[in-house]
């Protein structure tokens, strides 16, 4: 948190001799921390996920052609379910950071305004991923005739 001889480094024009101003520099530095965590675990993610065995590839009966335009429809419906899942994961981190900034905003008005357009994008991600699922419905009673199978 600091240089070797143990006072806190500066940061753009904090003066580490008060107490508040160590507070926030600890805040400054924790909040790079879990960032690095984050994303740390947004990259890995993946890779543990990926590591299950026993993938083959389909034969030409089992592609989303073999079965028509129910092939079509079953594949548009995962990938919605996959959109809807990604989207609400987002809205999530959105609502969380939002928090995070409206309880550490100290009643500035930048900060609460910051706090307001990421509750925004939250409702926003979920929007987006209903109507997504929603679409993927419609269309396949429009093309189908039938509904599209929720997984």
């Amino acid at each position: 948190m600091g240089h070797r001889c143990g006072h806190p480094k500066r940061i753009r024009g904090i003066s580490p001799g008060k107490v508040e101003n160590r507070n926030i520099i600890y805040i400054y530095y924790m909040s790079k921390k879990l960032t690095i965590i984050v994303a740390s675990a947004l990259v890995l993610l993946p890779v543990l996920v990926g590591a299950q065995g026993g993938v083959t590839v389909p034969d030409a009966s089992q592609t989303i052609l073999a079965g028509g335009y129910q092939g079509i429809a079953d594949t548009l419906s995962t990938i919605a379910n996959w959109m809807l899942g990604v989207l609400l994961l987002l809205a999530v981190i959105f609502f969380i950071y939002a928090g995070f900034l409206y309880l550490t905003s100290g009643g500035e008005e930048d900060k609460v305004k910051k706090a307001k357009d990421f509750l925004v994008y939250g409702l926003i991600a979920v929007a987006v991923g209903l109507l997504a699922k929603g679409l993927v419905s419609v269309v396949s009673n429009l093309v189908i005739g039938g509904e599209a199978p929720i997984n």
